[in-house]
């Protein structure tokens, strides 16, 4: 584990006042750090090989924060044609926080929902649900675009 790694819970705890401003930015490197349950936190390989340059090394290259937190919405179920067993069927919300680390203060609030379910699907045994693909590729897209300050 690397040095900014050791630290996604520190970033995770993040909490500074909402300023939104009408256009948002990125202020030097950024670290994306995606909340889970239990106060636990996590960085993603893919997140820093799609940013690159964009993406910090170090934790004092850090100038934009962007927390993640997807939840998982019961949004129908699959019905399996042999057994009639119905497998619930969830899309996935993303709340994002982009985070000028600087002030500091949230500079920008969305959300991210990814509601495409397929009409059909193969259900593979010991599969208890279904879950649509996290728009992680769209809220990456969003910062990306962001200008640089």
């Amino acid at each position: 584990m690397d040095e900014l790694e050791s630290q996604s819970d520190k970033f995770a705890a993040i909490a500074p006042p909402v300023e939104e401003v009408a256009e948002p930015y990125v202020k030097r490197k950024v670290v994306f750090v995606y909340k889970r349950a239990e106060n636990k936190s996590e960085f993603l390989p893919a997140d820093r090989a799609d940013l690159g340059e964009l993406y910090a090394q170090s934790v004092a290259e850090v100038g934009t924060v962007v927390q993640i937190n997807c939840f998982n919405i019961e949004e129908g179920e699959y019905i399996m044609e042999k057994t009639q067993e119905r497998i619930p069927a969830f899309i996935v919300r993303c709340e994002v926080d982009v985070i000028d680390n600087t002030i500091p203060a949230v500079i920008v609030r969305k959300e991210f929902v990814n509601d495409k379910l397929p009409d059909t699907t193969t259900i593979k045994p010991g599969d208890t649900r279904i879950v649509a693909t996290s728009p992680y590729k769209e809220i990456r897209d969003f910062v990306r675009n962001l200008p640089r300050q």
